[in-house]
């Protein structure tokens, strides 16, 4: 009993220790290692997919370099109040004609995630200048194929996040199947080359533009139209094959059908023929398979009261 008291004792005493040097530690360097853990591994280049559905950005990190679907923007200063909806409007005209594409504001030219300060009302702000700006899009651009985002950026340790990167993301309706073009404001249309904007267009240039495009859309038909024949023509082979393999399958059927005719002709005529009258000629059922001198015992009676009729 004693050695185990010692043993609890010493064991209560180690527990004693152990919290005394955790609360003895300062409470700065364990705020940093859980900011530490929790950033997992290190992110140096962000591909152009994973901007599109990342929910935060670390600082510093390289997020690829501006593309037909992606544009960057610094965003200091009076950015938010005096750039942002001109941005919108050429921008996003400009995806909208070129496949759909993203506005990242808080990248720097080279790629490196800076981020910028934006406070509530400023994304307050920002949402109304781009709902307004959508709103003179023709054809008119519906909800959902836009959306913007406010993604926090991460600086390693650090509590507080303040810098944030805007991102807004335009997609084309799933209901157009026609080539169409895009404008914004009185008839001004963009088009997104590789890292740049062209625009407003002259005539000229969107008549060749909506000619290129056609000629792509009418081959895309003729191609569905050679694919639609080759596969009428293997169904037609295939259904001259089945009527040669039912041919002689109706023959056989007929021939069934002719033999059953007969037979049911047959079973009828046998079935209308008269009984015989002599009832000599039929054995009494009960006479069947039994002895022949019981037989005649029995059928005596019967002759005798013939005889005397």
């Amino acid at each position: 009993m004693k050695v185990n008291q010692k043993k609890q004792k010493r064991a209560e005493q180690r527990k004693r220790l152990w919290t005394n040097t955790l609360s003895s530690r300062p409470q700065k360097s364990r705020v940093r290692r859980q900011t530490h853990q929790d950033q997992g591994p290190s992110v140096h280049s962000i591909s152009e997919q994973d901007i599109v559905s990342c929910r935060f950005l670390f600082y510093g990190a390289h997020v690829g370099n501006e593309s037909r679907s992606l544009e960057f923007k610094e965003g200091g200063g009076n950015y938010f109040q005096n750039t942002l909806y001109q941005h919108v409007c050429v921008y996003g005209c400009a995806f909208l004609n070129s496949g759909g594409g993203s506005l990242l504001v808080g990248v720097c030219n080279n790629g490196l995630v800076c981020g910028t300060n934006v406070s509530h009302n400023m994304e307050d702000e920002a949402r109304l200048q781009v709902d307004n700006a959508v709103k003179t899009f023709q054809p008119p651009l519906l909800p959902c194929n836009y959306s913007l985002d406010f993604l926090p950026v991460i600086r390693p340790g650090e509590e507080t996040q303040e810098l944030k990167v805007l991102r807004l993301t335009f997609t084309l309706p799933e209901h157009l199947t026609e080539p169409i073009l895009f404008q914004v404001g009185p008839g001004n249309i963009y088009l997104r080359r590789d890292g740049s904007v062209q625009g407003p267009l002259g005539v000229p240039f969107i008549l060749q533009w909506f000619k290129q495009m056609w000629s792509r859309r009418v081959k895309q038909l003729q191609q569905q139209l050679h694919e639609m024949q080759w596969k009428w023509w293997f169904l037609a082979g295939q259904f001259w094959g089945l009527q040669q393999s039912i041919g002689p399958l109706h023959q056989t059927i007929a021939s069934l059908q002719t033999q059953d005719t007969k037979v049911h002709k047959e079973k009828k005529r046998l079935g209308s023929s008269p009984a015989p009258t002599s009832d000599l000629h039929q054995s009494p059922p009960c006479m069947s398979g039994t002895d022949p001198r019981l037989a005649l015992r029995t059928l005596q009676p019967e002759r005798k009261r013939r005889h005397s009729l």
